[in-house]
């Protein structure tokens, strides 16, 4: 797994990134993260490289390497069985945070898009507190111009699904999408 953090993020974890990390051969492993404010809180966005599919949690104790990948992998299984899409967070919960690498960001575009996405959660956000839940459905079925207005939620069933094949109750989610 790669994830691409900001020069900020990587200062807050106190990490040097490795520089000219090719795009990773499966998708599903390539993700950019960076730091922003919510409120008072100070958050971290997670965002896949292709579907645009973005997390958010808490930046508090994120101080080294170690502790970021493991909440990344955390954060990134719980937000995929909050979709109850269990084969997905079981194939993510596999991997070994320690083997996480952790590279300069390359796509001004992801970059952008993840600025929106901010944008988009600062604006969402009710005075007082911040529903990480709520958040997250709220960034992931927003339409995004660098998917050509498809939303990220969509466009991570379809990555995923030719990885490996879904069950019947996310097919079935998937039809009631395209018929309404």
């Amino acid at each position: 797994m790669i994830i691409r953090v900001t020069a900020n993020l990587a200062k807050r974890i106190t990490v040097k990134p490795v520089s000219n990390v090719k795009r990773s051969q499966e998708p599903h492993l390539d993700w950019h993260a960076n730091m922003f404010k919510l409120g008072r809180s100070q958050m971290i966005i997670v965002t896949n490289s292709v579907c645009l599919v973005s997390f958010v949690f808490g930046g508090a104790g994120m101080n080294d390497p170690s502790t970021f990948s493991k909440q990344v992998i955390n954060h990134l299984v719980d937000y995929i069985r909050n979709w109850n899409l269990e084969e997905y967070a079981d194939m993510f919960n596999k991997i070994n945070p320690e083997e996480i690498v952790i590279a300069k960001t390359d796509d001004r575009s992801v970059l952008g898009s993840m600025n929106d996405l901010v944008w988009l959660a600062k604006n969402h956000q009710v005075p007082g507190r911040v529903y990480l839940g709520d958040l997250s459905y709220q960034l992931n079925h927003a339409p995004m111009s660098m998917l050509g207005g498809e939303a990220p939620f969509w466009r991570f069933l379809n990555m995923m699904e030719k990885i490996q094949p879904v069950s019947a109750k996310v097919v079935s989610m998937m039809d009631w999408k395209r018929q309404n």
